[in-house]
């Protein structure tokens, strides 16, 4: 069965200006398309993601700073950027600070 919704109607010299008048809207579910309309679903939120608690975004971070620190931080204190790029250089390319290939 077609929905039906008013709109105002052309104004007339009759003064039914204000009179609504039906106007036939085609059903979704009549169209042939044979289907009932899908379910609302919930908004998803507005960065799309999992909240995620705070506890665990600062325990990341604390064991990425543990890592700089080992990687970067002492090597820089002890023997300056050159032990940095060594110490880098054994642990991602597998090289000795000479550039020889470790076993």
């Amino acid at each position: 069965m077609a929905r039906r919704r008013t709109t105002k109607a052309p104004a007339t010299a009759g003064g039914a200006e204000d009179a609504p008048v039906p106007v036939d809207k085609p059903d979704p579910a009549e169209d042939g398309s044979g289907g009932e309309r899908p379910g609302r679903q919930a908004p998803p939120s507005a960065s799309g993601r999992v909240p995620v608690p705070k506890v665990v975004n600062q325990g990341a971070g604390f064991l990425l700073g543990l890592l700089a620190w080992g990687w970067i931080g002492l090597p820089l204190l002890r023997g300056g950027p050159e032990e940095v790029r060594d110490v880098l250089r054994a642990k991602f390319f597998n090289k000795a600070p000479d550039g020889t290939w470790l076993p």
